[in-house]
């Protein structure tokens, strides 16, 4: 800034503006500049500005750019091991498809064994299956809509049939299990138990081991079913002496003994000379061994309700099947079926399938109802100053709603619906940024569904989520329509007209009618919890709601999904700590003007004036100067030498954040515009202040002014 007057004392003083007492601080730079995360701002440059301001505002929106962003939760990554993981849509099948596999095999689950046995002297490969069924609505994440069990409310459940989970040996090579004798059986590790086959009768039936098997020296003793067993000696055809509590008997190799209420069977022995060296397997139980049909429970299950049930057949021939499935049903809330957080587990805690978590976590309310005494009059004097709307509102949410009917996608927290049965048509408002009622146009009723607004929520696309309007019966019934991009899935809402506005929700005022709320077609308006759709829009109790003439939805994130885990032997997951993530919100509308170019009374945005008074006209109204001013110490705030920056709040006029960064110089104010840019680093020396001079990027070169 070239240092000479222009301009005389009293003639700064005649154009002195009052100037607001500043309510923010340049510590608070940038936040105020910012609405819903977005900028809310111009930077301001002279029309005559030496390039070093332009360079300097540059710098500044570039930095700004850089803080247009939202603070998202995310939570912590998680790492699995041994299992395997989906997200299943809400209302679906969560096998086959784009989803789970139907076979789950070692390479999806690393704990299940693919290897070798050993069986009349031969080798035989298998594999181990986790095996899920692709049958709908057999195995699905379900809601209480897509179920039709209210009960569920807001919850999401995992619903499972007869026959829905499977674990299977499976042989990859013929093999005649048949052949399996007491002496030389069939052994194989199940469910990680080993099962012995001793003999099959049929296709579908074997017989086999179902007792403890343990390993005894002469003298060892172990506890079965509270009683003492002691081997008490091995004779060399096999036959051992055993006593149960007191009670002897001699059992021969192969054969079965109940002894004093255990039954005993010798499967292998050792015999030596000596006495104390001799050993014997023996197997100890309430049964040591039992017979099997396809549908029998499986062993260690109530066999009057059991829970799983073998899957045998193919005995006899070359192909085998040795499975089990489950024999339950969870389909109902009273049936207590897995929710999030929870498993069906197989026997033997072998494998696990499990409702993980949901997607989205983040919601936001949305509120349909009927509103009377709007002022209209920001939009018109014409049209009034109490009229009576139907009312769309994302309570807190500023910019929740996109308003589709002027052509200009404007981002609000509110619109207004107002009949106008002489044109018969809708006629459309919004709240804009100032609070003022703004028209939108008109919608003529033709019986035909129109869009009104896209919700607008964190991840919720355009046309994810969107409201339309139909008028139903002439112009007195209008279907208002939550309109989800996810198939069968549309929430319709009921309003009745009189008198030329909307008047109240469903057929009758102050009341709740099954009719006036339906989703995909079934009447809801009477139920009595929250319930969930497939997109995941929690619809707040439909009952107590519609008595109150209104339509509360929670709205999620994005589209919820079910995340599905299954989990084979030994396996688990690991989570890390989640926390904050910046989520960028892109600049895209424009960020710098020219002095020349903005009305500082009438703009809807925030000012950072880059530029002494001397340069830009905004900076010397701001100031109270008169433009152009130069330099001189009666009349600026600053000196030879420093740059300056000024917060003012409500300078041109109320609600409208100024900030002031100018200098002697041209250099001195690139010096300010620097500062400004690294606020963070300088975020001590700004603190409180609402004016700083600057007269070198350090901390002992800023100074209060």
């Amino acid at each position: 800034m070239k240092d000479k007057i222009i301009a005389s004392v009293l003639a700064a003083i005649i154009a002195l503006a009052p100037i607001v007492s500043a309510a923010v601080t340049l510590g608070d730079y940038p936040t105020f500049l910012f609405k819903n995360h977005n900028l809310d701002a111009y930077v301001v440059v002279g029309s005559g500005a030496a390039p070093a301001d332009v360079v300097g505002a540059v710098d500044l929106a570039v930095r700004l750019a850089g803080e247009s962003y939202e603070l998202v939760s995310v939570s912590g990554d998680t790492v699995l091991s041994g299992a395997t993981s989906e997200e299943i849509e809400l209302g679906d099948t969560i096998a086959g498809g784009n989803y789970l596999d139907t076979a789950l095999k070692q390479y999806k689950l690393s704990g299940l064994k693919d290897s070798s046995v050993s069986f009349q002297d031969d080798t035989y490969d298998f594999h181990e299956e986790i095996q899920l069924t692709s049958t709908a609505n057999n195995l699905d994440v379900e809601t209480s809509l897509t179920s039709s069990d209210d009960k569920y409310a807001d919850g999401v459940y995992l619903e499972i049939q007869k026959d829905a989970l499977t674990y299977a040996f499976v042989f990859d090579e013929s093999i005649n299990v048949s052949k399996a004798t007491t002496t030389d059986p069939l052994e194989i590790e199940f469910l990680g138990k080993t099962l012995v086959i001793e003999s099959v009768a049929d296709s579908d039936t074997f017989t086999a081991r179902v007792g403890d098997e343990y390993t005894l020296s002469v003298g060892d003793s172990v506890k079965v079913l509270g009683k003492t067993v002691t081997l008490k000696n091995v004779f060399s055809s096999g036959s051992v002496l055993v006593d149960v509590d007191g009670v002897s008997a001699t059992v021969s190799q192969g054969q079965v003994k109940t002894v004093n209420g255990i039954k005993v069977k010798p499967t292998d022995y050792g015999y030596s000379d000596t006495k104390e060296d001799r050993v014997a397997v023996l197997l100890l139980g309430e049964e040591t061994t039992k017979t099997y049909n396809n549908g029998d429970a499986y062993i260690g299950q109530d066999k009057n309700n059991p829970l799983w049930v073998w899957k045998l057949s193919g005995l006899t021939s070359n192909s085998p099947t040795i499975a089990i499935e489950n024999d339950f049903i969870r389909d109902d809330y009273t049936d207590n079926p897995v929710t999030v957080g929870q498993c069906y587990e197989f026997p033997n805690a072998y494998a696990k399938v499990c409702l993980d978590s949901l997607t989205v976590n983040s919601y936001q309310q949305y509120e349909v109802s009927v509103e009377t005494g709007v002022d209209l009059t920001d939009a018109g004097s014409n049209w009034g100053s109490s009229n009576t709307v139907l009312r769309i509102r994302s309570a807190g949410l500023d910019e929740g709603l996109v308003e589709l009917v002027s052509g200009n996608s404007y981002k609000t927290d509110t619109l207004y619906l107002k009949l106008d049965s002489t044109n018969g048509r809708v006629t459309v408002f919004y709240v804009d940024n100032d609070n003022d009622v703004t028209y939108a146009g008109n919608i003529t009723l033709a019986g035909t569904a129109f869009d009104v607004a896209n919700v607008n929520y964190q991840d919720t696309r355009a046309g994810d989520l969107k409201f339309t309007i139909q008028n139903t019966t002439g112009l007195t019934t209008f279907a208002l329509t939550l309109d989800s991009a996810v198939s069968s899935d549309d929430v319709v809402s009921v309003w009745t007209a009189s008198g030329g506005n909307f008047d109240h929700l469903g057929a009758t005022a102050d009341d709740s009618e099954s009719t006036e709320l339906t989703w995909n077609g079934n009447n809801i308006g009477t139920k009595e919890y929250d319930l969930r759709t497939r997109y995941g829009v929690v619809i707040k109790n439909p009952d107590s709601n519609g008595a109150a003439d209104k339509v509360v939805v929670h709205v999620p994130a994005d589209q919820v999904k079910a995340k599905v885990v299954v989990y084979g032997p030994s396996g688990s997951a690991t989570t890390t700590e989640g926390g904050n993530i910046k989520k960028v919100v892109p600049v895209t509308t424009t960020v710098a003007k020219l002095d020349t170019e903005v009305d500082p009374a009438t703009v809807g945005k925030h000012l950072v004036l880059v530029g002494g008074p001397a340069v830009n006209r905004l900076t010397a109204q701001a100031m109270g100067l008169s433009y152009p001013t130069y330099g001189s110490s009666g009349l600026l705030p600053f000196a030879e030498g420093e740059g300056y920056i000024k917060v003012y709040d409500g300078v041109f006029k109320s609600g409208q954040v100024v900030v002031v960064v100018a200098g002697w110089e041209e250099a001195n104010t690139r010096m300010a515009t620097s500062l400004l840019q690294q606020f963070d680093t300088f975020a001590g020396q700004l603190g409180s202040n609402t004016a700083v001079k600057v007269t070198s990027l350090s901390a002992s070169g800023i100074t209060p002014a």
